[in-house]
């Protein structure tokens, strides 16, 4: 029998270096969906608007872009809950210290809208590459690397 519900889908903890530059705009999965997945982003260090923070695009998990963005600067040991499918970015560490975050996903099983192989089977991976290697140069040699490795 298949499961269904939720799962606990993955756990990272994310380093913004001093003089990181801005991340490009992304959304954690690539399909919308009744509840697909829900992202939780713990700051392990105060997330204030010159050391990395995340920002939102508003609406952007509903398809509507209302032209502007919203910083989160929660306190330190805040929790914030966001639709992964919400379009967002990490912008500059313009500060002296690292910035750690700890992200949790949470997703519903039978609604396969990520990266991963069980999302969109054996694969998933190789289109992923293939997809970041025709978009990004840099990304292009990185695999080159990994392929020769």
């Amino acid at each position: 029998a298949e499961e269904t519900g939720p799962f606990f889908g993955r756990i990272s903890l994310i380093k913004t270096p001093p003089g990181s530059g801005l991340q490009k705009h992304h959304r954690d999965i690539n399909f919308p969906g009744p509840l697909a997945q829900v992202t939780v982003q713990v700051a392990l260090t105060p997330l204030v608007a010159n050391n990395g923070p995340l920002s939102y695009v508003p609406g952007s998990h509903r398809m509507i872009t209302p032209g502007y963005e919203i910083v989160a600067n929660p306190p330190l040991g805040s929790v914030v809950l966001y639709d992964s499918f919400c379009e967002h970015h990490g912008i500059e560490n313009h500060c002296a210290y690292d910035r750690y975050a700890m992200y949790y996903e949470f997703e519903t099983r039978g609604v396969f809208s990520g990266y991963t192989a069980s999302h969109f089977g054996p694969q998933s991976s190789a289109h992923m590459m293939a997809f970041r290697a025709f978009v990004d140069a840099d990304l292009r040699q990185w695999v080159n690397h990994i392929q020769a490795s």
